[in-house]
């Protein structure tokens, strides 16, 4: 991979193992890139609510803990009125699944438990997402606003 350097030579790219579990830089020299990250993965605090930074628009819904067990319980609620079931649509055995939206990833993680051989992708404005997930499951910062970056179906 061709990392890109400045006009001394350095490597000027910022990698995932760069920064901490708060997601700051643990490098000294990290650029302005890193305050960038970190905001992203952070938030923005206001009204003693986080939320999200990353996106075309203000999202006006938290994404702090409070949120989070919110979306949980809402998902709980929607299993308990669909008996058990994660969808309505009439497939079989899905490939590729992506979870526009994914907030806390609940649905994204169990959908990849109940189909181990698909591939789901979570895509969310904001990093709330667990770090532990099925190895078929994935999550991206990503807004559905953008164009989007998937270069296949």
């Amino acid at each position: 991979m061709d990392v890109p350097q400045s006009s001394n030579g350095q490597d000027t790219a910022i990698f995932a193992d760069e920064f901490d579990d708060e997601g700051y830089a643990q490098s000294t020299n990290a650029s302005y890139v890193s305050s960038i990250a970190s905001t992203v993965l952070r938030g923005v605090e206001e009204n003693g609510r986080l939320y999200a930074s990353y996106g075309k628009h203000m999202y006006g819904i938290p994404i702090d803990e409070h949120e989070q067990q919110r979306n949980n319980i809402q998902h709980a609620k929607f299993l308990l009125l669909l008996d058990g079931r994660l969808h309505l649509a009439p497939i079989k055995t899905p490939q590729k699944i992506l979870d526009i939206g994914t907030g806390s990833g609940t649905w994204a993680i169990d959908m990849a438990d109940n189909n181990p051989t698909a591939q789901v992708i979570g895509i969310d404005i904001a990093a709330v997402q667990p770090q532990l997930a099925p190895p078929n499951c994935q999550f991206e910062i990503e807004d559905a606003e953008d164009d989007w970056s998937f270069g296949e179906k």
